[in-house]
């Protein structure tokens, strides 16, 4: 954006803010401005405006995020220079009216958690939204509706998390055309702007992987959304980005598997290179935790267990591609001592190693050097395991000569 047209918009809007305000002491920031010319040759600017301002010693932010075909704006938890109790109050309140079976003092005590969750910066509020939708599948949705609490509708961040998470924590129930599911998200999709490519696919990826949605034409879920075979390819591709893949990680990892058979069908899995190549580092990090979240390979073996069985035919090249994930992972731990018999059990299953390693991997060679030399008397028993570990010391060292000539017999 020319930066004299620029200016002229921050301050035209600074001055509109403030006199709307009628605060003195307001600050107003600006952040990622851009500027699009229409064809009638007016301009629109997308970005973000914070507001900043103090009331009673209590310090207010508000943020307006601006986008091609949307806008939303969100304030911030309040920060206030004296003790406050409104908190526990407030959850008293809550705990006298949490009967689940009266309606209205369920509506009620779900408002209180929502003004509660605005005072609470120590809540989580992306697990107190899971939680919720788990109560309203255990109720049956009959009171489906309170999900509209939980923050307001109209952000387009919750929208998106809102349909992502209850779509998907919903995949086993039989989701026809009237089920409570179906029509929930579609008032929330009807306010959308789905002629925004990137809006559209944030909020239809989780409705194509649940399978509501497909380019036949069948659609009797959501008959008004229409879409041709390239937005649906692009709305596919978003099944694979954090936002997404952070609620298919359910504790008894069904939700986690209908994840990687779509991936498998639809991704594949490419020569030399793993399963996740398509994965950002923060996807592939979330899933490694995922996996190993009990420091042992009891949800890898139940893993290798059902793709063998599921795809035998595909099985030797994923597993292997997988093995090369959880190896590349386990080694970039600073402390690898409780995690030897995992890097062990990878390490034998890894029957081909990738063409290339992502290249936050070599951002961390000291660490890595370190754990080849801790894990080196664990995995070399003969000499075949010696030739395999200089491979991989080779790829992820990118040493000159064979790791067991520079560093073990020296």
């Amino acid at each position: 954006m020319d930066d004299e047209l620029c200016n002229n918009i921050k301050n035209y809007t600074t001055a509109v803010l403030m006199f709307i305000s009628r605060q003195k002491n307001i600050k107003i920031e600006f952040s990622d401005l851009i500027c699009n010319k229409c064809a009638d040759g007016r301009y629109d600017v997308f970005g973000e405006i914070t507001i900043i301002f103090e009331h009673s010693s209590i310090k207010n932010t508000i943020v307006f995020e601006t986008y091609k075909e949307h806008t939303s704006f969100e304030m911030e938890e309040t920060t206030m220079d004296f003790e406050d109790n409104r908190v526990e109050k407030l959850y008293k309140t809550a705990k006298s009216c949490n009967n689940g079976a009266a309606f209205v003092e369920n509506l009620l005590s779900v408002y209180l958690d929502y003004e509660i969750r605005k005072m609470d910066t120590s809540k989580n509020k992306d697990e107190f939204m899971k939680a919720e939708i788990q109560k309203t599948i255990d109720n049956n949705f009959a009171d489906i509706n309170r999900l509209l609490f939980i923050k307001k509708i109209n952000e387009l961040d919750y929208k998106r998390d809102l349909i992502t998470c209850l779509v998907i924590h919903s995949m086993d129930k039989n989701l026809l055309p009237d089920h409570p599911v179906v029509r929930f998200t579609s008032n929330i999709i009807g306010s959308t702007e789905l002629d925004n490519q990137d809006i559209q696919a944030q909020v239809l990826s989780s409705i194509i992987f649940a399978g509501l949605h497909n380019i036949n034409g069948n659609n009797r879920n959501y008959p008004n959304i229409k879409l041709s075979t390239s937005s649906y390819k692009n709305d596919m591709e978003y099944i694979r980005h954090h936002y997404l893949v952070k609620y298919v990680l359910d504790p008894n990892m069904t939700i986690f598997m209908a994840w990687i058979r779509y991936c498998i069908e639809n991704f594949g899995v490419r020569p030399n290179n793993d399963i996740f190549s398509f994965l950002d580092s923060t996807v592939v990090e979330s899933i490694f935790k995922y996996i190993f979240r009990e420091r042992n390979i009891k949800y890898v073996n139940a893993l290798d267990e059902a793709i063998a069985k599921e795809y035998p035919g595909k099985k030797d090249e994923v597993l292997n591609s997988l093995h090369n994930v959880w190896f590349m992972c386990l080694i970039l731990q600073e402390n690898i001592d409780r995690d030897i018999e995992s890097i062990k059990t990878s390490f034998h299953a890894i029957r081909q190693l990738p063409e290339s390693l992502p290249v936050f991997v070599y951002l961390t060679s000291n660490v890595i050097s370190n754990n080849f030399k801790k894990i080196w008397p664990h995995l070399c028993s003969d000499d075949e395991c010696v030739a395999k570990f200089d491979k991989f010391a080779e790829l992820y060292l990118h040493l000159p000569r064979r790791w067991s000539d520079s560093h073990v017999r020296g």
